[in-house]
């Protein structure tokens, strides 16, 4: 998992030690094509990073019940860092778009 953690661009100047101390504290978990993530408005602590698969980020435009999608993440990229520092809920959905797997 080590070698995971040095191909995600947040992490790639840490040394081993330090990846070795992310690592302890990381878990990977797979996730089917059309499944939610988490939702907006979900309180959740964790920082998720993309290892493979795809990810779309969804927003619920007001006063309707349409979502529209805002963006894609790929392998490499992450989210969930506001909530993660800031302890304030999602202010979007999460689903994954093709089987997925996240750290």
């Amino acid at each position: 998992m080590v070698q995971d953690l040095k191909k995600i661009n947040i992490f790639k100047d840490l040394s081993s030690d330090q990846l070795a101390s992310i690592k302890k504290i990381c878990r990977k978990k797979k996730y089917g094509a059309g499944k939610v993530i988490f939702e907006e408005n979900m309180v959740s602590p964790g920082l998720y990073i993309v290892l493979a698969g795809t990810v779309k980020v969804v927003k619920k435009l007001e006063d309707t019940k349409v979502d529209e999608t805002l963006t894609l993440i790929k392998a490499g990229g992450f989210f969930g860092e506001l909530s993660f520092v800031d302890g304030r809920a999602h202010s979007a959905t999460i689903i994954a778009v093709r089987d997925t797997e996240l750290l």
